[in-house]
């Protein structure tokens, strides 16, 4: 899962997860982008749902979920840390 940079300010997706999502999905891996909301608890909100859904639906989108990753840039990689380190349920997810 790839949250992009942008300062909480905006998502930098466009220039920053989707281009990786890419490099993973040609290497034949699952990337997501994550779209969050554009302030620190609230994206780290976001991130952790997004986690979650994917979990909850593994079977139906066809992933597996073994050795996850979460990725991220300037801000993402704040995301990352923060959902990474206490773990989705910290943030509702």
């Amino acid at each position: 899962m790839v949250s992009a940079g942008g300062g909480f300010a905006y998502v930098a997706a466009m220039h920053d997860s989707f281009p990786h999502c890419l490099h993973l999905a040609r290497a034949g891996l699952n990337g997501f982008a994550v779209i969050y909301r554009p302030d620190a608890q609230l994206a780290c909100e976001d991130l952790a749902r997004a986690v979650s859904f994917i979990f909850a639906h593994a079977e139906e989108l066809e992933v597996d979920t073994a050795g996850y990753s979460l990725w991220g840039g300037s801000a993402g990689a704040r995301m990352a840390a923060y959902v990474g380190g206490y773990g989705p349920a910290a943030f509702g997810g």
